[in-house]
């Protein structure tokens, strides 16, 4: 399964713009007041109106579009803690211009006008680049935030946030892209085979290991569809497929000081097709990686 996956080796990643390095960036919000039981969520993934730049963003045609906002707990235990959902629409104005407009919605298609916990409030921001996440009084506790954006085609963007502090009342999604989504889809992996973060790879060796450039030199993209029928409340996961894990190994290498071990695992896994398209890239970026 080469890595020529472009929009495969996700599996069932399908490729939402919120898990690590790169994968979601924190902004600290000054309170004084902060609330020690929950705290607020706010984030944007991109769209665009023009097809020729859909490779790295979503269709604002192709709505609507769904976000799954997920706890992951130190065990790799996750439990889903906000949903949305939001259609845009299209009209003519009085002068000919185009108006678009989205109307947000919780399950069951019923519209609503402001975040709740369970209730994840998007909106489309006035330039028509982003779709805007809102969540209020998610539950701290959680070692991770993972939020997934997807839509009825398969494609999803991810990114994660670190959650493990009661400083902040507010964290800010600064970065959600094709980039996140591959670190999301590794640290993944790791969280499902290993059921523990003592063993996972930190955010930071993920954004060195993987950069955006080195993403798309891999030749990835969106997450892509699974195979199973759509289904718009369960958001598409990383599976765990075999270029994931090899990834995975490489972080793992890397992290425990092994550069020369991390090279050679790449040989071999070019030599048994696992990844193709980028490795000598990919080999010569970690020559620099100061680890």
């Amino acid at each position: 399964m080469p890595v020529s996956w472009m929009g495969g080796l996700m599996g069932v990643l399908v490729g939402i713009a919120l898990l690590m390095g790169g994968c979601g960036k924190v902004t600290q919000v000054s309170n004084t007041s902060i609330d020690l039981n929950s705290l607020d969520l706010q984030g944007q993934f991109p769209v665009t109106t023009t097809p020729n730049l859909a490779s790295t963003r979503f269709l604002l045609s192709d709505s609507p579009f769904y976000v799954s906002v997920r706890g992951v707990k130190a065990n790799g235990q996750t439990d889903e803690l906000s949903w949305g959902k939001l259609t845009i629409s299209s009209s003519l104005s009085a002068i000919g211009t185009t108006v678009m407009k989205g109307v947000a919605m919780r399950r069951g298609d019923i519209m609503i006008d402001r975040p709740s916990p369970s209730w994840a409030y998007l909106s489309l921001n006035p330039t028509q680049t982003g779709i805007q996440v809102d969540v209020r009084r998610l539950k701290r506790g959680y070692a991770y935030y993972v939020l997934v954006a997807y839509n009825r085609s398969g494609r999803a963007l991810m990114t994660t946030l670190v959650g493990n502090t009661n400083q902040v009342p507010t964290l800010s999604v600064q970065q959600w892209s094709i980039g996140t989504t591959l670190r999301t889809g590794i640290f993944m992996t790791g969280i499902q085979s290993t059921m523990s973060r003592d063993t996972l790879p930190t955010w930071d060796t993920l954004e060195d290991v993987f950069p955006d450039r080195i993403i798309t030199a891999l030749g990835t993209g969106f997450a892509t569809p699974s195979g199973a029928p759509f289904n718009p409340d369960l958001p598409p996961l990383p599976s765990g497929s075999e270029p994931e894990k090899a990834l995975l190994s490489i972080a793992n290498l890397v992290e425990g000081g092994d550069r020369a071990g991390a090279i050679q695992r790449l040989n071999q896994l070019r030599q048994e097709g696992v990844l193709v398209t980028g490795v000598d890239v990919l080999i010569r970026h970690l020559q620099t990686v100061s680890r």
